[in-house]
């Protein structure tokens, strides 16, 4: 009988130890590998530039939670910047559009013309070269017309 209450007994006590040792597996983890490495990585997300921020951001990699929203919301601004930046410079573009006279609404005429130019241009050259031919044959035509004109003149007197 107490055979089977010791062997009762040990299979509790190895799964505790085995539990305690994972415990403390994890937590050595957590105080010599994690913590730093968060603290580390916060420091080098503090001087990172807007590329490289939105980079790692897209990997969502981050050593803790709070690196993590550190990252979005620098990420987020990034995006939110180069939003307004772009913004304002189409409404800058906008403006002298707008005006008629300026040299970006002159540039944007002219391209719509080189472009509807650039668009005709094969057919117009399809029918320049037909118009080619077709007065060539209108010339060889006439020039054959007045030889047989000179030719009834020539045996008949006739025009």
């Amino acid at each position: 009988m107490e055979e089977d209450t010791l062997r009762f007994w040990i299979i509790p006590v190895i799964c505790l130890v085995a539990v305690m040792g994972l415990f403390v597996i994890i937590l050595s983890y957590q105080f010599n590998t994690a913590i730093p490495n968060a603290t580390i990585e916060l420091e080098e997300m503090k001087k990172m530039s807007c590329d490289e921020i939105k980079a790692k951001d897209a990997l969502n990699r981050y050593w803790s939670q709070d690196n993590s929203k550190y990252g979005k919301d620098k990420a987020g601004g990034c995006v939110a910047a180069e939003l307004a930046v772009t913004n304002a410079e189409k409404e800058k573009l906008d403006k002298l559009l707008a005006d008629p006279n300026s040299f970006e609404s002159l540039t944007r005429d002219l391209k719509k013309f080189q472009d509807l130019y650039d668009s005709h241009k094969e057919l117009y050259e399809s029918h320049l070269s037909e118009t080619k031919i077709l007065k060539q044959n209108v010339t060889d035509f006439e020039n054959r017309i007045n030889e047989i004109n000179s030719k009834l003149l020539n045996e008949y007197g006739v025009k």
